[in-house]
């Protein structure tokens, strides 16, 4: 009775038969396997060619091969034509595509950090690679460093995109309402928190601009005004400072009066001794266009006050004289 074979029907593979032909049957059937085995490794070698690129192998001494390869950086698709990587001697490398240079390949022998695009792992001998094991992934999104006063987020307007580093604008802060004259910012001094509402202070202004740091405007005054501290001068802001200042009578005495002087009082910064320093002096004119006014430079200590008062007030009559004073501090 004649034996019927079985053919496999997509790549004929015959099952062999015993007798003359079955030498060839089985060369055949080998032939068809390696032709298999080989269409199979091609395949992989190219999908993995199109989705990673960056595809590592040993080159000579201890130089690693990379291949070309493309990969998002802040949502921007940046290439690499690829190259090699001298590598260390007797050691682990941890081969990485750095996003701070524009995806270049690097290495370490600690081990991958958050943010790295991982290429491979590699081992070295004294004077060649040992042995190349594959760490590419489908996840080739990163993102770089971010230049100071930048932040990385989506688009301000329009549809949906990909990360990229910009500048903030008013969209992006949070719609919480906040009082007069206060701004979203962190904490004047110590340590990093979340920004919360608060009003300027004088740290939060560049150290080069002159800014006014303090003002008092009192009116209606009918008698001399003790010692009130104009300025408490926080700790790491001391220095120079201008006070200018205002007085003018307002209202006039029945039969005479004396607008009083004003008297400025800090502790110096370079001697830690208490300072006071009259800037204006008094004057009985006891008219609307009786006036004083100066400006005053302090050198005063960090972490100490500067302040004012009034001496020398006169009236003289049923009705009393008033008098206002306006005062501003400004930091040098």
């Amino acid at each position: 009775m004649a034996l019927v074979r079985t053919v496999l029907p997509r790549k004929s593979i015959v099952q062999p038969q015993h007798g003359a032909s079955y030498e060839t049957d089985v060369d055949n059937n080998w032939s068809i396997i390696d032709s298999l085995l080989q269409d199979s490794t091609d395949v992989s070698n190219a999908i993995a060619a199109a989705n990673f690129g960056f595809t590592p192998t040993a080159g000579s001494l201890l130089t690693l091969n990379i291949a070309s390869g493309k990969g998002f950086l802040n949502g921007v698709l940046t290439s690499y034509a690829g190259g090699t990587l001298a590598l260390t001697a007797a050691s682990t490398c941890y081969v990485y595509l750095d996003p701070a240079s524009s995806l270049q390949p690097a290495f370490n022998t600690t081990g991958f950090l958050p943010g790295q695009l991982p290429v491979a792992v590699v081992v070295t001998g004294a004077t060649a690679i040992t042995s190349v094991t594959d760490k590419r992934t489908h996840f080739n999104q990163t993102f770089g460093l971010v230049a100071a006063g930048k932040v990385l987020a989506g688009p301000a307007t329009g549809p949906d995109a990909y990360p990229a580093a910009r500048a903030l604008v008013a969209s992006d802060l949070p719609g919480a309402p906040a009082s007069a004259n206060q701004f979203l910012g962190g904490p004047v001094t110590g340590a990093a928190a979340d920004p919360a509402f608060r009003v300027l202070n004088v740290a939060d202004l560049p150290a080069s601009a002159i800014r006014k740091v303090a003002a008092s405007d009192l009116t209606a005054q009918a008698a001399d005004i003790g010692a009130t501290v104009l300025y408490a001068v926080p700790a790491g802001a001391g220095g120079l400072y201008r006070l200018a200042a205002y007085l003018a009578v307002t209202q006039a005495a029945t039969t005479s009066s004396t607008l009083p002087k004003v008297t400025i009082a800090w502790t110096d910064a370079d001697n830690s001794t208490a300072q006071s320093l009259d800037i204006t002096a008094t004057n009985a004119g006891n008219l609307l266009t009786t006036l004083a006014q100066a400006l005053a430079v302090v050198n005063a200590k960090a972490a100490t006050s500067i302040s004012f008062s009034t001496s020398g007030y006169a009236s003289v009559g049923a009705t009393a004289m008033q008098f206002a004073i306006h005062l501003r501090l400004e930091a040098l």
